[in-house]
C-alpha cells in the first residue's frame, strides 16, 4: 500500500489479518477436537484445522520472505524453518507429557485457549516488512 506521498503505509497488512484469522481458527478447532465425539464432525473439524494450519504457515513464510533482504533470504528462511521444526518437536514432547498426566480433552482445550490468547496478544505485531523489494 503506497500513499500519495510515495511512503508505504498499512496499519495491518493482509498477511497479518490472514495469520490472525487462521490462528484463531486453529485454536477454536483444537478446542472443538477435544470435545467432539461424533466421527464425521471430528473429520470435518480436522479439515478446517488443516486448512487454517497451512494458511498460517504460508503467511509466516511470506512474511519472512518480505522481511528479509534478498542477499540473505535463503539462509533466513532455512533458519526460520529449522527453528519452527525444533519448536514443533519440543512442543510435541511438552504437550504429550501434559496429556499423559491429564486428559487429551484438557490438553487440547488448554492449547486452544493459549493459542487464542497468544494470537490476540501478538496481533499488533507485523509479520512482513514494509521495505521495498531489493532487485
Amino acid at each position: 500500500y503506497i500513499s500519495v506521498t510515495g511512503v508505504q503505509t498499512c496499519a495491518l497488512p493482509i498477511c497479518d489479518h490472514i495469520a490472525l484469522a487462521s490462528g484463531l481458527i486453529v485454536a477454536i478447532s483444537l478446542i472443538a477436537l477435544g470435545w467432539i465425539r461424533s466421527y464425521p464432525a471430528f473429520c470435518a473439524v480436522l479439515v478446517v484445522f488443516g486448512g487454517a494450519w497451512m494458511t498460517s504457515m504460508i503467511s509466516y513464510q511470506i512474511g519472512a520472505q518480505m522481511a528479509l533482504p534478498a542477499w540473505v533470504r535463503g539462509r533466513g528462511l532455512s533458519l526460520s524453518m529449522m527453528a519452527f521444526s525444533g519448536g514443533m518437536s519440543a512442543g510435541n514432547i511438552a504437550w504429550g507429557f501434559i496429556a499423559e498426566h491429564f486428559s487429551i480433552r484438557t490438553t487440547l482445550t488448554v492449547a486452544g485457549a493459549g493459542l487464542i490468547v497468544a494470537s490476540l496478544a501478538t496481533s499488533r505485531l507485523a509479520i512482513g516488512g514494509n521495505e521495498p523489494e531489493e532487485v
